[in-house]
């Protein structure tokens, strides 16, 4: 086995790409993002930097720019960054030189849960307000989806879009798939980490490659989501943050990812997964999302392979 990863890891990478880049969990393949599934997403980034997280169209009655991304891609402060204006969205595709935007307010967030939902002020290339023309235009391209208020149940099959910044992708738009929730007495990557738990050879291998220890106020906060959180197994990297998984089929998400380790290239044992940010729990506490999404009660058989 190790010999074969060697090997490919050696081919060119136009071969990884045929390959469909099987990355951190055997089963999970990824691929180019599809034009029509770019719609859905844009990139999340503060002011000055040249990476970021990934964030996505959320659908609104008021057919208001709702976007949706992980807090902590704005240093956990996300209501100050909106204020300073230091964030910056970024479309990809067709309109990618046509339009940003900028927060214009925070309509929810959560440093419990890591997850923040802005209104975006859409821009134009001269970073100027848009024009009624454009904005007609940006509506008429973006795709936004659903936030599930129900939550995912083993074996429901996931997808997930982002701009993962690991050395095969390069923060290309990437479609993640053929992967799905994990029983939920999986271990966890971050409880490896968190418990000294060195049983697992997986386990050891992220204990030497960790350079500093876990912050204790995110410590607290994991330790306060085991509840909320399921385990997947979706191959996660940097700048997969604030990207969506949705329930595959639907046009329903049911989390953010919210745990990899950098660079890790090796296959992680069954026995692991990573976690996802449940966003059914993130909306029942903060019902005033709720009314602004339009969200009503849910029954999951009713929405499978609706869009």
């Amino acid at each position: 086995m190790k010999l074969i990863l060697l090997i490919l890891c050696t081919l060119p990478f136009s071969f990884a790409e045929e390959a469909f880049e099987k990355n951190f969990f055997e089963n999970s393949w990824r691929r180019d993002t599809t034009s029509e599934e770019l719609r859905h997403i844009a990139r999340a980034v503060r002011a000055g930097q040249k990476t970021g997280c990934t964030g996505f169209w959320v659908k609104n009655p008021q057919d208001r720019f709702f976007f949706a991304t992980a807090r902590h891609c704005y240093n956990w402060t996300i209501s100050q960054s909106c204020h300073d204006d230091e964030i910056r969205i970024y479309p990809d595709g067709k309109m990618k030189e046509e339009f940003s935007g900028r927060c214009k307010q925070v309509i929810a967030s959560s440093l419990r849960h890591d997850v923040a939902v802005i209104e975006v002020e859409i821009r134009d290339p001269d970073k100027q307000k848009a024009s009624s023309q454009l904005l007609n235009r940006v509506k008429n391209y973006i795709k936004p989806l659903k936030l599930a208020d129900f939550s995912p149940q083993e074996n429901d099959r996931l997808v997930m879009y982002g701009f993962p910044s690991d050395r095969d992708r390069n923060r290309s738009a990437t479609t993640t798939e053929n992967c799905w929730i994990l029983p939920s007495d999986t271990q966890s990557v971050w409880y490896a980490l968190d418990h000294d738990n060195y049983e697992d050879g997986f386990a050891r291998w992220i204990e030497r490659s960790r350079n500093t220890p876990i912050d204790p106020q995110i410590q607290y906060y994991r330790d306060q989501l085991k509840q909320t959180r399921h385990r997947h197994n979706c191959s996660v990297y940097g700048g997969n943050s604030g990207g969506p998984i949705l329930l595959e089929g639907t046009n329903y998400v049911i989390g953010l990812p919210v745990t990899y380790y950098p660079e890790l290239y090796q296959e992680i044992p069954s026995n692991f997964g990573h976690e996802l940010e449940d966003i059914a729990t993130f909306l029942e506490h903060h019902p005033q999302l709720q009314e602004k999404t339009g969200q009503s009660s849910a029954n999951k058989k009713t929405i499978i392979n609706t869009n």
